[in-house]
């Protein structure tokens, strides 16, 4: 097949390409023939590229950043190695290199009078870097002196070598870079910024002595082996004040260039001035990148400064937005795992105060960000003592908040005594505010905490025929009944009122009566069109259905979440019903991670929302407990439960049966880890209450067989029998 026009003059335009300029006439000659058009096309080709090259060579110049990527005024640098292996310079002798750049080598050397023994960094000056390069290796040098810090490198002697080569000794760090540091030696969040603290305090006493380091990376905090920091290179710091790099000259404008794009403070890209707010902001980065793996800038992406300004005018996102931006639960659990936690407790630990301290230390504005270095430090040192901080707004709601987590012991025992009340003043407060917005709906739940009142009156002082009290499973039944005799004109209510004694059903394992009761809630609330209702109900038969009739439950599903995407601010029963209801419907096509996302979104709903319930966490907590068990991860299994019983403590549920049960689950799990101890402890505090239980007529399923077999681990065998 012939090729088109456009592919010949390509394929000519290419092998033209390979030939001198002074040869190409003679070609295309020779090519086009008698085809004028071709020849023309494949002219404008070589003119164009041409024209391109031109472009792009003296393109860093235009856009003014050529002191980034070159030497400056006297053109580009090239990494050229200084000096020689047993060199000597003053009382050192150079041993290796620890690596070279436009403007020298840094050497790895020994002390070589015999007066004392120990290595040091020597730091030679290139002599193709031309320009101002030798007056920012002497500015080195005396910034250097005025800096004595233990987490900074310290200058220890300065001079001229052999052939009038500048020098400086330092004090060799032999460690990582922080973030491999970090990540090697798998700190948590804690560890983490308790280490980046350092780093702050380092450059505290650099901003106290006018000198802002401009620099700060990864790769310039280094990390030893005895978990000390150290701040390094101060080639391109600045002193405030400094009539030599403020004067407006050739040596302010080059180091004003020479910055690392990826840790760069927004006015350092924008030629602005430069202050300790600009170290604040690097810091910040830096910070960002320990916590969350990632880089807050992918400049490998852009094409042009204009695109690299413009995204650092940008207000950064959320930290947890940082890890979750790509769904992949592999990469979140390996992230997790570095940082010692399981990926639950470490996007928990990404919202709230620590989200706000690094974001506020990344304000595109200077005067946003923290007003200094100590700043900084004592916002992450509030955070990590449960305490108030400054980049969080003070509200008394808030201040509260933190108190209770300080002082969590003594604020149970008050809170206990005084639950009636306040829940009395909560419930009476949030109703006030409503009516003002939806009064329709405030009158219905004024109407329906009476109802549930009286209802509630009437079910506990029903006895039954033989004069005991009733056990659970009867004393449903007779709610249901009192449902439909004594409340059957107030729709509303008993329609919600089914819906949460189903639940009660679905506790006991009656899932034909949760069933039944399902239905005629879910035809009450079709009936009064309350669409959130309806579709709480159609999720939760859903998930009632899902072990005998997939496909009925796949309907149910799709219906109910057709409903909801119908209301405006679906209820937190609804958003956990039908995210629950999705989790078990992926489970059983085989997706469990994506099980655990949808689980984890119910969390974020419930944590987001006004009515945040301690219980219906403790419900979700399990259940992504139950996914990490399935996929044996029984460490972060164990997390969610230990977790979720604190909850159901926190929500005055601690007698309660879904408290044995989830007792018995933790139990299972600390089996599974070969805690057999910790085992039978779970157990034996459940024990008093199963035996209640038992008294009543409940009975769990396996409870007394499971601590029987941890008695036999354990080789108490009478007690086992």
């Amino acid at each position: 097949m012939d090729q088109s026009p456009s592919a010949q003059a390509e394929q000519l335009f290419l092998a033209a390409l390979e030939l001198a300029p002074a040869d190409r006439s003679a070609f295309l000659d020779r090519e086009c023939g008698g085809d004028p058009p071709l020849r023309q096309e494949v002219e404008s080709l070589l003119d164009a590229s041409v024209r391109a090259s031109r472009y792009f060579e003296h393109l860093p110049e235009r856009l003014g950043v050529a002191g980034v990527i070159s030497g400056g005024p006297e053109g580009p640098l090239k990494a050229e190695r200084v000096g020689e292996a047993g060199q000597p310079f003053g009382q050192y002798t150079l041993t290796r290199t620890l690596g070279s750049g436009g403007m020298g080598t840094v050497w790895r050397a020994e002390r070589s009078d015999g007066r004392f023994e120990g290595e040091v960094a020597v730091k030679l000056l290139s002599r193709a870097a031309g320009g101002t390069a030798p007056e920012r290796f002497a500015l080195e040098g005396r910034y250097l002196a005025k800096l004595a810090h233990p987490n900074i490198a310290r200058l220890l002697d300065a001079g001229v070598g052999p052939n009038d080569q500048p020098y400086l000794v330092l004090e060799y760090v032999n460690g990582l870079p922080i973030d491999q540091y970090c990540d090697e030696h798998g700190l948590d969040i804690e560890q983490r910024i308790r280490l980046f603290l350092s780093v702050l305090d380092a450059v505290a006493h650099a901003h106290a002595r006018l000198i802002v380091h401009r620099d700060i990376k990864p790769s310039n905090v280094q990390v030893g082996a005895d978990g000390n920091v150290k701040l390094l290179d101060f080639g391109i710091a600045k002193l405030l004040g400094d009539d030599l790099v403020n004067s407006g000259g050739g040596l302010t404008r080059e180091m004003g260039a020479a910055l690392t794009p990826e840790y760069a403070a927004p006015e350092q890209l924008n030629g602005e001035a430069v202050t300790t707010a600009t170290d604040i902001y690097s810091a910040g980065l830096l910070l960002w990148l320990l916590i969350t793996g990632t880089n807050l800038r992918n400049t490998a992406e852009l094409q042009s400064l204009a695109e690299l300004r413009a995204l650092a005018q940008k207000e950064p996102t959320r930290l947890l937005d940082a890890v979750t931006a790509e769904p992949s639960l592999d990469r979140l659990a390996t992230l997790a795992e570095r940082r010692n936690t399981s990926s639950p407790s470490l996007l928990k630990t990404l919202r709230g105060d620590l989200d706000n301290i690094v974001r506020k230390a990344l304000s595109v504005a200077p005067a946003d960000r923290y007003q200094s270095a100590t700043d900084f430090a004592d916002d992450l040192a509030r955070y990590l003592r449960n305490e108030p901080v400054k980049a969080q707004a003070q509200t008394m709601r808030y201040r509260a908040q933190k108190f209770v987590r300080r002082h969590r012991g003594g604020v149970l025992a008050t809170s206990l005594t005084m639950l009636a009340l306040i829940s009395a003043a909560a419930i009476t407060t949030w109703q006030s505010i409503e009516a003002r917005q939806q009064r329709d709906i405030a009158i219905f739940q004024q109407q329906r905490v009476q109802a549930t009142n009286e209802f509630l009156q009437l079910l506990l002082s029903e006895i039954g025929p033989s004069g005991e009290p009733l056990t659970p499973p009867d004393l449903l039944d007779r709610g249901v009944r009192l449902l439909d005799t004594q409340f059957g004109a107030e729709e509303r209510f008993v329609a919600r009122t089914l819906y949460d004694v189903s639940i009660m059903y679905a506790t006991l394992g009656s899932t034909d009566k949760q069933l039944g009761l399902l239905r005629k809630s879910a035809g009450l609330a079709e009936r009064l069109d309350d669409q959130d209702l309806l579709g709480t109900v159609l999720c939760a038969t859903a998930r009632a259905e899902i072990m005998d009739d997939p496909g009925a439950a796949t309907t149910n599903f799709e219906r109910g979440r057709a409903v909801l995407e119908r209301v405006r601010r679906p209820s937190v029963d609804a958003q956990q019903e039908c995210y629950r209801a999705e989790a078990q419907l992926l489970e059983a096509a085989g997706d469990r991670d994506g099980a655990i996302v949808a689980l984890q979104a119910a969390l974020d709903a419930i944590e987001n929302s006004r009515a945040r319930s301690e219980a219906a966490r403790a419900v979700l907590l399990n259940d992504l407990s139950e996914q990490y068990y399935k996929q044996d991860r029984p460490g972060d299994a164990l997390a969610m439960n230990i977790e979720l019983l604190e909850a159901l403590d926190r929500a005055g549920r601690g007698g309660t049966l879904a408290k044995v049960i989830y007792q018995m689950n933790g139990a299972a799990i600390y089996s599974r880890l070969g805690e057999v101890v910790a085992a039978a402890e779970a157990q034996e505090s459940a024990l008093a209450r199963i035996e209640q239980m038992e008294e009543r007529g409940q009975v769990l399923h396996g409870a007394r067989g499971h601590y029987a077999n941890s008695l036999l681990r354990l080789a108490r065998y009478d007690e086992a029998l």
